[in-house]
């Protein structure tokens, strides 16, 4: 396929993007990233009608492919945030993944605390597999000691889902700051979970998060 605009190449493409048979749309997306220039708004435009999608492999390879292809305007940004919500897994993750090269690419100031603000908004979702994807999402795109962050993190590490617990912790260690002592007092009440796996990743992001090693934490592993 070309690797520049063709607006003939663009067109023909287009037409398969209603295809009957889920994996002919599927294949239409991602060539359609191929060969749209960035930021180019009519091939986005189509790429954004896929994330609608009845398919979820559909909506998997456009929200990737919008991630490609976007120059992370604000619309682009609350379009990728929005997959967050999907009802599939593997559509949420492609989210994650998308958001996550949106911030390694370069984003606005603005473009940045709308992604943030968009991914909050999904921390308190009924349903939890929205939640870990938000948690996971904040990991990779926040920056580190971002208050409001680092408090809806600790919110999570209540969480009732085991998934969102752990992720929550991992997340803590990405984007807190050392000897944060709001920080350190949240994870060390992880020390009493109830599952073992939230106990031991407790120690390891303690003594991550920690300049001198804290004092519970040194108590477990001696």
């Amino acid at each position: 396929v070309s690797q520049k605009a063709d607006l003939s190449v663009i067109s023909t493409i287009v037409q398969y993007l209603k295809h009957c048979h889920v994996e002919v749309r599927r294949a239409a997306v991602a060539a359609l990233a191929r060969v749209s220039e960035k930021g180019d708004p009519g091939c986005i435009g189509f790429i954004k009608l896929s994330l609608e999608d009845q398919g979820p492999r559909v909506r998997k390879v456009a929200v990737t492919a919008l991630a490609h292809v976007t120059e992370a305007c604000l619309e682009d940004i609350d379009a990728i945030v929005s997959r967050l919500d999907d009802d599939e897994e593997d559509v949420r993750q492609a989210s994650v993944a998308a958001l996550a090269q949106v911030h390694e690419a370069g984003v606005s100031n603005a473009g940045h605390a709308r992604l943030i603000s968009g991914i909050l908004e999904r921390m308190d979702s009924t349903r939890s597999g929205v939640r870990r994807a938000a948690v996971e999402a904040l990991a990779l795109t926040s920056e580190v000691g971002n208050m409001q962050v680092i408090a809806s993190l600790v919110h999570s590490l209540e969480d009732g889902r085991l998934d969102v617990r752990m992720a929550a912790l991992h997340a803590i260690a990405s984007v807190s700051e050392v000897d944060n002592p709001y920080v350190t007092s949240a994870v060390t009440k992880c020390l009493q979970d109830f599952e073992a796996s939230v106990r031991k990743t407790a120690i390891a992001v303690l003594i991550r998060v920690s300049l001198k090693g804290h004092p519970r934490v040194m108590s477990e592993i001696m």
